[in-house]
This record gives structure tokens, C-alpha cells and sequence, in this order.
């Protein structure tokens, strides 16, 4: 209650601070018959919420219990202070899917196959214009750091396949600039400092592998070096459990 009286004394002097976002779902949340989408916070704050792709503020609808949909959807939802000012505002596509086929193992080369470049990249475009690259094969992404010199700028395109036990739908989360799953662009980090992923999205996969492709600059953002990142692809069923993919 006493940091509601400090909004107020901040507002009147227009100094900024933050307001915690709603947590939960991911950027992209696939379903394929319904899904539930539940928020928290940080702090004991109102969330509010559209569906009709327009900006919620204060008289917005209030989040009182987890959402059910069973169509795709655009959600809107920020956080709102007794003063009305809401925080930035999130926006989560909720996307009704088919399950994404699987690729057949025949004739499916084992490890993940690695072009590295050496330059200074600042987006992803720029290591179109890259000249000379350097072929390698690895066994999995786990190790995938260990290519990276801090002190050498470079870049490096991967491709290989993952393992998927059973039809359902996967949170993956990424430090790469891009990941790609079955040829499109799942994650975008581009531009993130990126030693948390802060866009994990879900996708419904079928049994079996899937083609994967990670575009990594490797230079420091932010003060954070992409060759101190460790693990390069994490997935889970229920959103909040993270282990390692496994690689063919």
C-alpha cells in the first residue's frame, strides 16, 4: 500500500519505474483442440486483457481465473496500477494447430552440421554478405559454445534434427538470434541481450524428427557474450520444466 503512495509522488514528478508484467504462457502458445492460458505477477497487481487485437488499459477486462480458448487468438495483457497506468503491454498469439509431421529417418546424416564465419555482425541479414565459412559436424547443441572465441566476433548457421517422443505440444526455449523448426522461424532473438531467452514459444509436434536450424551471431550484447551461453535448445511438455532436446 505505501508503494501505490510513491507511484502517485513519482507520476507528478514523471520519473519512470517499473511495472511488473504479467509471467506465464509463452509469446506463441500452439494448442490443438483447447488450451489454458494462466498468469502471475511478481506483485499482488490487477491484470488486464483484449481479445480484439485492441490495446488494454485500466477498464480493460480484469483477469480473475486462468483463460480457456479453443480458437486461434491474439491476446493482449499488461499489468495495472490503482493509478491507471498499465506496463508495457504483452502480446501472446494463441495458435490452433495441426500436429507438424515428422521427416522419415532414412538417409538422415547423425550430429548437427556447423558453417562458422569470423566478423563483426550486428543482425541476423548481415552474415548474408559473409564470404568465406568453415564447415564442421557436431554431436549434439549442448557443446555448441565451444566453437565461439570470445575475443574473435563470428557467426555460425546449425542444422540438424531433434527427437520428439510423442505427438503433443513443446515449449521450446533458445538463446540463438534465430530458431527454425521444420523450416519456419519459431524464436527470434535478434537484438536481445541474450543471456535468457525472453521469447520461448510452443509449437504441436508429431512423433518423430524434426529439421532444426539455429542462426547464432556470436559478439556481446548488452555486456553478455553469446560464447558464455551453454545449452542451445531446451524443451518442455508443460511449460515450466526444461531439459536438454535430444538431437539424432
Amino acid at each position: 500500500m505505501r508503494l501505490d503512495n510513491h507511484h502517485v509522488r513519482m507520476d507528478l514528478r514523471k520519473i519512470n519505474y517499473h511495472i511488473p508484467l504479467p509471467e506465464g504462457p509463452a509469446n506463441i502458445e500452439a494448442f490443438v483442440d483447447s488450451t489454458i492460458i494462466a498468469f502471475t505477477t511478481t506483485r499482488e497487481i490487477d491484470i488486464v486483457y483484449t481479445t480484439d487485437e485492441s490495446e488494454p488499459h485500466y477498464k480493460s477486462e480484469r483477469y480473475i481465473r486462468p483463460l480457456v480458448f479453443k480458437e486461434s487468438t491474439i491476446l493482449k495483457v499488461a499489468t495495472v496500477l490503482k493509478t491507471g497506468k498499465t506496463s508495457p503491454v504483452r502480446t501472446i498469439n494463441i495458435v490452433k494447430q495441426e500436429y507438424a509431421p515428422s521427416v522419415k529417418s532414412e538417409g538422415v546424416a547423425n550430429g548437427v552440421k556447423v558453417s562458422l564465419t569470423n566478423g563483426i555482425f550486428r543482425k541476423v541479414s548481415d552474415i548474408d554478405k559473409a564470404k568465406e565459412w568453415a564447415d564442421t559436424t557436431i554431436e549434439n547443441m549442448n557443446r555448441f559454445h565451444q566453437l565461439f572465441d570470445i575475443k574473435k566476433p563470428s557467426a555460425a548457421i546449425a542444422t540438424g534434427f531433434i527427437k520428439i517422443p510423442e505427438n503433443g505440444v513443446y515449449r521450446f526455449s533458445t538463446n540463438a538470434d534465430h530458431f527454425y523448426i521444420n523450416g519456419n522461424l519459431l524464436i527470434n532473438n535478434e537484438g536481445e541481450v541474450q543471456k535468457y531467452s525472453r521469447n520461448d514459444a510452443t509449437i504441436a509436434l508429431e512423433a518423430g524428427l524434426h529439421r532444426v536450424k539455429f542462426i547464432i551471431i556470436n559478439s556481446i550484447t548488452g555486456g553478455w557474450p553469446q560464447a558464455w551461453n551453454g545449452r542451445w535448445l531446451d524443451i518442455s511438455t508443460d511449460g515450466k520444466n526444461f531439459t536438454a532436446a535430444e538431437f539424432y
